[in-house]
């Protein structure tokens, strides 16, 4: 868990260092903590990233 958040915060650097981080939701934040918990697989936050930009709800 101690690694996955590290990982995360790394990636929301990134985000602010970009201007980016304006566009995350409250949900992307509850998607991410579910990841950092363990709830989720990475590559379930993904496929739901990719599903929700497809779905132009991004």
């Amino acid at each position: 868990m101690r690694s996955r958040r590290a990982i995360h915060e790394d990636s929301r650097h990134s985000l602010r260092l970009e201007g980016l981080d304006g566009f995350l939701t409250p949900e992307d934040d509850a998607e991410a903590d579910a990841w950092i918990r363990g709830e989720i697989t990475l590559e379930k936050a993904i496929e739901n990233t990719l599903q929700k930009i497809r779905s132009g709800s991004a």
